[in-house]
Order: C-alpha cells, then structure tokens, then sequence
C-alpha cells in the first residue's frame, strides 16, 4: 500500500504526458511541408529552364546617347531588373564593354522560349530601342535543370569572363608594346641600311678618287718626260734625209707613248684660240691685241694634262686682252641679262593676270548662281 501510495504522488506531481503531443505534431507538420517544399521545388526543376539574354547595341556609344536624352531610362531598366530578382526570376545579370558595343547579359528562369521572350519584351531598353539586336538562347542544347548552384555557377562564369577580359587587355597591350618595338626596330633597320648605303657610294667615290690619284701620280712622275720630248721637237730642226728618219723615229716612239697614256685615261688640255678656263689654264702674260677675242689663248706655251676628266697639271698659256671686245662682252652680256628679266617679269604677270581672271571668272559664277536661287526663292 506505501508503495501504491507512492506512485500515486509521484504521477500526481510529475508533468502529464499529454503536454507532449503539440511538439511532436509540430516537427511532423514542419517535416511534412519541407517534403512538400522539395516536391514543388522538383516540379518546378523539370518544367523550368535556364535562358540567357544576350543584348547587343549599336555601338558604345547607343546606351550613353540614349540615356543623356532620357536619364529615367536606367533607373526604369535597373527596377525592372531587380524586380525580377526578388522574384527569382533572373538568377544574374551583367554588362561589360567590347570594341564595338556594350553588351549585356541576363540569366533568367523561363518554362518556355515564349516566356523568356515575353521578359525580355518587357525590358526598358528593348521597348526603347536602345538595344535592337537580342539573342536569347537556352542555357545548353538539353536544358540544364535549375538548381541551387546555378547563380553560383551563373556568377563563376560571369567572374571568368572578366578575367578573360583583362587578359585579353593585357594581351592586347603586350601586343601594342611589340608592335611599338618592332617599328623602333624596323626605323633603326631602315637607318642602319641607308647609312650603309651612303658609306657603300662614299666608299666607292672614295676609291675612285684614289684610283685616279694614285694614278695621276706614277702619270705625273712622266710628265717631264712628255716635256722633254717637246722641247726636242722644238730645238731639232732635220735638215738631212737621216735626221729626218731620226725625227720621225722619235716622233713615232712619242705616239706610241703617248697612246699608252690614253688608255690610262690621260688627255691632253689647252689649245690655240680656246676661251680661256681658270681650271684648266694658267695664264703666265697677257698680250694686248686686237685680232683675238678678249680672253682667248693665244698660244700654249706648256700642255696641260687631265686623268678621266680630273686636271693633273693646268696647261701654261698665253692670254689676249682685248679692251673693246671686252667691252662688247660686257654690252651682250648686259643686254641677255635685261632681256632674261624681262621674260621673268612678263611671264610673272601674265601669270597673275590668268590667276585674276580665273577669280573673276569663280565670283561671276557664284553671283550667278546665287541669283538663281533667289529667283528660284522668290517664284
């Protein structure tokens, strides 16, 4: 009986057992709608697909335009955008700028193509015509299912292709850089091979010149030579027929001499009745006369000598001066010099007179013209 009695009080005094129900139907109406959750949840995974919109304006410039002329036009765009995130509707959205036009991208949810043309219809900038070219594309060619790690997923992609942007950036700035080197390369190629050049026509001037004073020097040497020869012709006169032999023997060896001299390029300079040239004479008297022009040589009294055109010794000469055929040289050269000017002068002014009837004949045509067009206004 005590312990009946007991037991009595204790269940008495302990919590009735009851009070326990509401909890336990509480964790089974919770269990019970997390299942139904997931259950809607994948229905709604095999019905709903992944689009992406891809926008496309004109230029870089479009959307900036647009937007000057109607600032609303992005708070209007950027509302509708987050309204269709709190509605889970766009998973993620984004824009970057290529060379050509800045181009946005959408992620959105959609059972159908129709449903995700009908949200991109809707869209701001597409009922503006700020961006006329749209493509919207199912996510792959099956149709990834969404899930939970689709924006995740939506949001790596969106990450690597901004990474691939700066690195095409960067490759593109390398590349400037390249470019940039190669053209200094190029230019210092281009230099380095026009120097060379001008020190290849240098050079060969250079040797030219020392060929023909190398030359000119051994040639020099057997001038005196050729002197000798003359003033033998001068001094001999044959009076017999062996003398005469003898002379002509000589006179023959001379030839022959000097035909070997020619065909190293030596020529004789300096003649009778020539004008004279200071660079290949040297007047050592001058004769007053007036049978020869002024300035004319009157004799040669030693050959000069020239090797392929450059004078190795200047022939010694004779000169005449002639006061009034100086005088005429003056007059004639006075009289072509006048008469050069002249022509100048008059072909100077028949150039201007041309270049002002030209102008005349433009500003009578432009009146003319500008009356047509007031007789035209005015009918």
């Amino acid at each position: 009986f005590a312990v009946f009695a007991a037991e009595e009080e204790e269940t008495a005094t302990a919590e009735p057992p009851a009070a326990e129900a509401p909890a336990e139907e509480e964790e089974k109406a919770a269990a019970e709608a997390e299942a139904g959750e997931e259950e809607v949840l994948a229905e709604e995974a095999k019905t709903t697909k992944l689009f992406a919109v891809i926008e496309m304006a004109e230029n870089a410039e479009t959307i900036p335009a647009a937007l000057e002329k109607s600032p609303e036009l992005k708070e209007k765009q950027e509302a509708y955008l987050k309204d269709l995130m709190d509605k889970k509707l766009v998973v993620s959205s984004g824009s970057f700028e290529t060379q050509e036009a800045l181009t946005g991208i959408w992620v959105l949810k959609a059972d159908s193509l129709e449903a995700a043309l009908k949200i991109r219809d809707n869209s701001p900038y597409w009922t503006a015509g700020v961006i006329p070219n749209t493509i919207v594309r199912q996510w792959n060619a099956v149709g990834d299912l969404v899930s939970d790690t689709t924006a995740h997923q939506v949001e790596a992609a969106l990450q690597e292709l901004e990474s691939l942007k700066e690195i095409r950036d960067q490759q593109a700035a390398k590349a400037e850089t390249y470019a940039a080197q190669v053209s200094k390369v190029q230019d210092a190629y281009v230099r380095v091979m026009d120097d060379f050049d001008t020190y290849k026509k240098r050079s060969a001037k250079e040797m030219e010149i020392a060929r023909i004073d190398g030359k000119g020097a051994a040639l020099r040497k057997l001038l005196p030579l050729i002197d000798s020869f003359f003033i033998a012709f001068d001094a001999v006169q044959p009076q017999t027929d062996g003398e005469r032999i003898i002379d002509e023997s000589y006179k023959a060896l001379y030839d022959q001499m000097i035909d070997i001299f020619k065909t190293e390029g030596l020529e004789e300079v300096g003649e009778e009745g020539e004008p004279f040239d200071a660079d290949k004479h040297q007047a050592v008297e001058s004769i007053l006369t007036e049978e020869h022009p002024h300035m004319a040589v009157m004799q040669v009294i030693r050959a000069g000598f020239r090797i392929d055109g450059r004078v190795i010794r200047p022939a010694f000469v004779t000169i005449a001066n002639n006061p009034a055929d100086e005088a005429r040289q003056i007059a004639e050269a006075a009289e072509a010099r006048a008469k050069a000017e002249a022509e100048a002068a008059a072909a100077a002014e028949a150039a201007a007179a041309e270049a002002a009837a030209a102008e005349a004949g433009a500003a009578a045509e432009k009146e003319a013209a500008e009356s047509q067009a007031d007789g035209e206004e005015s009918k």
